[in-house]
């Protein structure tokens, strides 16, 4: 009897911690607040001649966490004409349901990307994510602090005693081929 009641705890309970460990920390509406402000701290895009700032919302649509992010991220922006460092910022969705090949998904998308906003995803190699993003020259944000730090993308936005926290991972800044100026390094949380 009380095996059974462990097995019945752990049944039910087990789902929904999984499920807690890939909740979006920070809202949505204060993570694209300061992802503005980051993008233009950014030394990289400031001096870039482009009129446009391309940002890939990676997402899956079968995914309820990972697609509730999104339009989360869509709400956000819509009806809004959002400029950094005097670019317009154009947020185009990629979805990975149908190919998890990220190559493939980006060629067919046929843009040029400059960030990669990484959603909660599943069942997906974060490595060939971060790889393509060193590859192609594009800067990584996680809206997810833990994907961010276990799977080394270069931003993300967490909580330090209820403050909102920067998270950089600048070995992987570097190897994307973006710098940030050590002042705006000092007010960030440096994660290796």
């Amino acid at each position: 009897m009380y095996m059974r009641f462990l097995l019945f705890i752990l049944i039910y309970f087990l789902p929904i911690s999984l499920f807690a460990s890939l909740t979006t920390e920070v809202p949505i509406v204060n993570q694209m607040q300061v992802f503005q402000k980051i993008l233009a701290m950014e030394r990289t895009i400031a001096s870039s001649t482009a009129k446009e700032i391309n940002i890939g919302i990676i997402y899956q649509e079968d995914n309820k966490i990972s697609n509730a992010t999104k339009k989360e991220i869509i709400n956000f922006i819509q009806n809004k004409t959002i400029k950094v460092s005097g670019k317009t910022l154009k947020f185009i969705p990629i979805n990975l349901t149908a190919s998890k090949d990220i190559a493939k998904t980006i060629n067919l998308s046929k843009q040029k990307l400059d960030v990669f906003m990484i959603t909660q995803l599943r069942s997906v190699n974060y490595g060939t994510i971060r790889l393509f993003a060193m590859e192609n020259s594009i800067l990584t944000y996680s809206t997810s602090s833990d994907i961010m730090e276990n799977y080394k993308f270069s931003l993300s936005v967490g909580y330090k005693s209820n403050n909102i926290q920067i998270l950089v991972n600048n070995k992987q800044l570097s190897d994307e081929g973006y710098v940030f100026s050590s002042s705006f390094l000092e007010y960030a949380k440096i994660v290796k």
